[in-house]
């Protein structure tokens, strides 16, 4: 990873601190700054950075504004301009979008591509169906489940 620990470690400390102190605005604020010393080729550092960002967002859901929201998504969504199969990227778009802005087409799209790449990724069917039921679209969210259950009947009390 190509990134100067001397830019970056001050702010990893502020942040630290700003979280310790619960001061949540300061910190997603340092880690705004973070994001422009970041390698702008490094998918990685993307994801953690929204994984920082999005941690602060859910310790003080007041932060939780459309622009905040929208700055989270923008790390996960650059991460993927630089690999549009990052595993760990897709599918935390995806919860972001069922759990955070409960954008159900937006999620099942990230899903969808995740399971395209890894058909069998773990839990990411399950969360699918999820989003059917969000959408009170039961017929498919019950299809799901049934598949998951036909190919792993073992697992049927996680269904019940």
């Amino acid at each position: 990873i190509e990134l100067d620990p001397e830019r970056v470690a001050p702010y990893q400390y502020l942040y630290e601190m700003h979280l310790g102190n619960q001061q949540y605005a300061q910190a997603l604020d340092t880690i705004q700054k973070v994001s422009e010393q970041l390698p702008k080729d490094q998918p990685n550092l993307w994801v953690r950075l929204f994984a920082s960002y999005y941690e602060v967002l859910n310790k003080d859901p007041a932060l939780q504004t459309p622009a905040n929201l929208k700055t989270a998504e923008s790390f996960l969504r650059h991460a993927l301009t630089i690999d549009p199969t990052h595993l760990e990227a897709l599918a935390r778009l995806g919860d972001f979008h069922l759990f955070a802005t409960k954008n159900y087409p937006e999620a099942r799209a990230s899903y969808a591509k995740v399971l395209k790449i890894v058909p069998d990724a773990p839990g990411v069917r399950e969360k699918l169906s999820l989003c059917y039921g969000f959408e009170k679209n039961y017929p498919m969210a019950v299809s799901i489940l049934e598949d998951l259950l036909k190919q792993n009947p073992s697992r049927a009390e996680l269904y019940q």
